[in-house]
């Protein structure tokens, strides 16, 4: 199998980079938290990165001001850490951010380990500088560069779904078995679906929408009635070549889901035709 870099990788790459110049002209400690933090925060999408950095502001807010509470307490500093540990997982999970667990924890044990080596509340605030420059490089590098363009792969998908459709009509009127294409309709039925979601969150950012995406939103339930029907009629294919015991009742309910299919092929024709 071959491997490429893809683009979430480089972007990643760049969030890291500009996220460690800006530590280093400012003079910070280190590049640790900034970097950790912007590779965490990096989607595939520009939504899931905001949702992220949301989170993970929150969870870093919550896990340093533990550490800082944590780091008053005279105890050993091993009992400290596992209690700490589980009351800022045990909040994450609260709050509905547990993808911002990790790495409030590690800042978390990061303030509590190091608070015999300086000033706690200095450390603590700069522990949250630095993730905050992490969250919000890697936020502005997955909106600026390159953003994913849905629409492009729900086209894409659509026009998969209908050039296999017309095959599986004609393998049909064939009598020939058709479970391959009928793998990849619901391959790119999926996608198509997913990919329609996603562009729904996207919108809600960019506030743009697409017609042509609006279009094929609207006769998306048509498609999945013609999955639905291709299901029924390769189950039945299927029984045919079994032992079936009524092969004429089989045939009618063949025939009966061939016409259904046929009659949602027509309403989807008629609502390409519209664009």
């Amino acid at each position: 199998m071959k491997h490429r870099i893809g683009m979430r990788n480089i972007k990643t790459i760049i969030a890291v980079f500009i996220s460690c110049l800006i530590v280093k002209i400012l003079g910070r400690e280190n590049y640790f938290f900034a970097v950790v933090t912007a590779v965490s925060v990096m989607e595939n999408t520009v939504i899931g990165s905001v949702e992220g950095g949301k989170n993970r502001l929150i969870g870093n807010f919550f896990g340093a001001f533990v550490g800082y509470v944590f780091a008053q307490v005279d105890m050993p500093q091993i009992v400290l850490i596992s209690i700490g540990t589980g009351i800022v997982i045990y909040f994450c999970n609260v709050l509905k951010i547990p993808k911002a667990i990790s790495i409030s924890v590690v800042l978390f044990v990061s303030i509590v380990v190091d608070s015999g080596a300086g000033d706690v509340l200095a450390q603590t605030t700069n522990r949250i500088v630095d993730t905050t420059i992490g969250v919000f490089i890697a936020v502005l590098v997955n909106v600026v560069i390159s953003p994913r363009n849905f629409c492009e792969s729900i086209y894409k998908e659509r026009d998969i779904f209908l050039c296999n459709s017309e095959k599986i009509f004609s393998m049909i009127d064939e009598n020939v078995n058709f479970e391959k294409k009928l793998k990849i309709l619901e391959n790119s039925y999926e996608k198509l679906f997913e990919n329609m979601e996603i562009y729904q969150s996207e919108i809600k950012l960019s506030h743009k929408r697409d017609d042509r995406v609006r279009k094929i939103e609207s006769y998306l339930p048509i498609l999945y009635n013609i999955m639905i029907e291709f299901r029924s009629i390769d189950k039945l294919s299927e029984e045919e070549n079994g032992k079936y015991i009524d092969i004429d009742e089989l045939n009618n309910t063949k025939e009966y889901h061939v016409r259904l299919a046929n009659k949602e092929y027509l309403l989807l024709q008629q609502e390409l035709q519209k664009q």
